[in-house]
């Protein structure tokens, strides 16, 4: 391999240095793919660090640059004196290379993005995709019209909610009326951008549909269209209708979690049992993903191969683990289709893939190769879902196990325990346990808990940056879920599968939901613990990539060398603990104001803009939310009158307070901006002059809201960027999803 050139000095060290073979054994893991795989990854992260699209020099800069790169570094590796520069060089052009490659994707995707609300809007569109939702159905619409915007402002697509619950099919074309709503960014500093999700998928407004919609055309879409099109619309279909046969066979309440095994559609899920599932560290179980994959392919590879070594005629004379194999591989893919392939879930396939290919061809199927060329496939096909949680957890969670086995496999312990022998004989190491009880059992039994604890390790840190909460009851929530998932329901799943279609499903379907209801019973026993979920202080980015650094140490490298990274652990606790948080946030049109006040969290409205509302008390850690006319009583930082209110911020710089108004009337805005040295107003304000910054709803409606920092410079101790944590005026173009 060519990593073997690039630790020959190593090698010459470990000589000098007395130790041979230390640093081999260290390194031995690392492989030049590897490190391929990850500054491409790299690359593609980077593009969406910077707050404004990346000029277009840049891209066409890549382009010329690239090949000639490339070439240069495969010439220099060959010969043996330019190795490690070589190297190098090639790391550095794939680096360059996943930048261009998502800015490509990204000038691409061609999804143009409604720019303002519409309520009321006359709309055509066809439907492509309907998910089950509690209040009715959420549809995908294409091919939309929307008469009130003129061309090349029409959204791509639409994503509407609808209380017309199975009455209309794929293909179907449609017309009525919807309130439309354009995508937002992220609601607070580092936080998820829904915004740049629904440009890469299409979706260019959500909303919902007001009154009752007509069909047009019943199932004029499925005529037209791309071969592509009409596959995802023929697995669309019949996601469709497995859904509506189970609401057939089970009353309403008890149709979610099967819906969501089943289907991967979690529309209909309620907040209680949704929070149920997260206190307990089981919500990676709502997420088709590498568990339920892996589950489905051992139990069709292994019922395979064993219905067909009881036929001997056929056992002797073919290769009946190559044809299971094979019979593996095509139920995940077809499993894969009807669940409308989530990132998890293309992840999970790739690898088992290329370890039911690894069986064909008699080699050995568990590397760390088989994950990293996972992670390059899913790259390659939605190259944005490098910065997404579910991409990063299930990577984080796959590569530990891996490296985690891989070290144990080879120790003692392991081999003892495995090879135990039964109670009475000489030198069992179970001869306190009955006599039924095996070391092989133990040994599942003890893998069964390190593979909990490992993953949830190794998932821990990511969850804390994404969710800013981490579940504490997960290793033994999971020890409990994840063998009745693979014993049951799992089985029951693929059981379902194939007699639904078949018109058996109604008896299978009963003995799933039952399943599902002791599943949901193991999620609400560990999550009424008070200590289910701990609130996570916001990592930041740097706090990411430290914390990606570390975790790579921990799994590519063997030997004591590997601690080392345990070092930096705590230089990482004392950034997080450090790092600042925004004291106040405001949304884009006003509606929605907050501010910390000791434990609780103080908000302009508990009637409206609910979903924002959650996501800021997740951010700050607070379960205590009050609003501001009952903080005007019990706070001495707020003071209310009808037109608006003053909060009072304590300023590191200046002995007197830091005072924001908010203004909800224009008769107080001239007093406010005497008084104030921040000025927030909900309405629009011309032709104005204010001595302190104003912030009316046009500049909000800009900037996507405010958020409120404190600082140890400046003259009044506090700083203002948008509610992204990103500057309020970005030094470049805006990003596709932005425009």
């Amino acid at each position: 391999m060519l990593w073997d050139r690039l630790i020959v000095e190593g090698r010459n060290l470990n000589r000098r240095l007395g130790k041979s073979g230390f640093l081999d054994r260290a390194f031995s893991r690392i492989r030049l793919f590897y490190l391929c795989v990850l500054c491409f990854g790299l690359g593609i992260a980077t593009y969406f660090l910077p707050d404004y699209e990346p000029p277009e020099w840049i891209w066409l800069a890549i382009i010329g640059a690239l090949p000639a790169t490339l070439i240069l570094s495969a010439g220099l590796m060959s010969l043996t004196r330019f190795v490690r520069f070589g190297a190098v060089l090639l790391l550095a052009g794939l680096f360059f290379c996943g930048f261009g490659f998502i800015k490509y994707r990204a000038e691409n995707a061609g999804t143009v993005m409604l720019e303002r609300e519409l309520f009321g809007a006359p709309f055509k569109g066809c439907v492509a995709e309907i998910e089950p939702h509690r209040q009715g159905a959420r549809l995908t619409f294409r091919e939309v019209e929307v008469p009130w915007l003129g061309n090349g402002k029409t959204p791509s697509g639409l994503r509407l909610t609808t209380r017309q619950e199975d009455v209309f099919d794929i293909g179907d074309c449609i017309e009525g009326r919807a309130a439309l709503l354009p995508s937002s960014g992220a609601l607070h500093p580092d936080g998820y951008n829904f915004a740049r999700q629904n440009y890469f998928r299409g979706i260019g407004a959500s909303g919902f549909m007001m009154g009752d919609a007509e069909k047009i055309d019943a199932g004029g879409a499925l005529v037209r269209g791309s071969l592509t099109e009409a596959w995802t619309r023929l697995w669309n279909g019949l996601r469709l209708d497995l859904i509506r046969s189970i609401k057939a066979y089970l009353p309403e309440d008890e149709q979610a979690l099967v819906i969501v095994f089943l289907t991967g559609q979690k529309g209909k899920l309620t907040e209680q049992q949704q929070e149920s599932m997260r206190q307990s560290g089981l919500a990676h179980l709502l997420a088709i993903s590498g568990l339920h994959m892996g589950l489905l392919a051992g139990i069709l590879f292994g019922g395979t191969r064993f219905m067909l070594a009881l036929w001997p005629a056929l056992a002797l004379r073919y290769p009946i683990k190559k044809l299971s194999a094979v019979v593996a591989f095509a139920g995940c893919f077809l499993f894969l289709q009807l669940i409308g392939a989530p990132v998890p879930a293309q992840r999970a396939f790739i690898m088992i893939g290329f370890a039911l290919g690894a069986i064909l061809l008699d080699r050995n199927p568990f590397s760390f190769r088989l994950v990293f060329v996972a992670a390059l496939g899913v790259m390659i096909l939605a190259p944005e879902v490098v910065v997404s949680a579910s991409f990063q957890l299930s990577f984080a969670a796959v590569l530990a196990l891996v490296s985690f086995y891989q070290t144990i496999a080879r120790a003692d312990w392991v081999h003892r325990l495995k090879n135990a022998e039964l109670e009475g004989r000489p030198g069992a190491v179970l001869s306190l346990l009955p006599g039924a009880v095996t070391g092989q059992v133990l040994w599942w039994l003890c893998s069964l808990f390190l593979c909990s604890l490992v993953a949830s390790l190794a998932t821990l840190p990511f969850v804390a940056y994404h969710f800013q909460n981490i579940s504490l009851m997960g290793i033994p929530a999971n020890m409990l879920a994840v063998p009745w998932t693979g014993a049951v329901v799992m089985p029951l799943v693929l059981v379902c599968l194939v007699a639904l279609p078949l018109g058996m499903g109604e008896p299978f379907v009963r003995m799933l939901s039952w399943s599902l209801d002791q599943l949901l019973l193991i999620a609400e026993f560990f999550g009424a613990f008070s200590l289910g979920a701990v609130h996570v202080p916001p990592l930041g980015v740097e706090g990411l990539l430290l914390l990606l650094l570390i975790f790579l140490w921990l799994v590519l490298i063997e030997g004591p060398l590997r601690w080392a990274a345990l070092l930096v652990v705590p230089f990482w606790a004392i950034r997080i603990v450090a790092q600042p948080q925004p004291v106040m946030l405001v949304d884009e049109k006003a509606k929605l104001i907050a501010f910390r006040d000791e434990e609780s969290i103080v908000v302009s409205t508990l009637r409206s803009e609910r979903f924002a509302r959650n996501i800021w008390k997740d951010y700050w850690g607070s379960d205590q939310i009050i609003d501001f006319q009952k903080a005007a009583v019990t706070s001495e930082r707020i003071n209310c009158d009808p037109s608006g209110c003053l909060v009072h911020f304590d300023s590191p710089e200046q002995e007197e307070a830091f005072d924001v108004a908010l203004s909800f009337s224009p008769n107080s805005l001239r007093q406010d901006c005497r008084n104030a040295d921040l000025v927030i107003a909900r309405y629009p304000v011309y032709r104005f002059s204010c001595e302190v910054p104003l912030f009316d709803r046009r500049v909000l409606g800009k900037t996507a809201g405010i958020a409120l920092w404190p600082e140890d410079t400046g003259h009044s101790g506090y700083s203002i960027t948008a509610l992204n944590g990103k500057a309020l005026e970005p030094s470049g173009e805006k990003r596709p999803w932005e425009r």
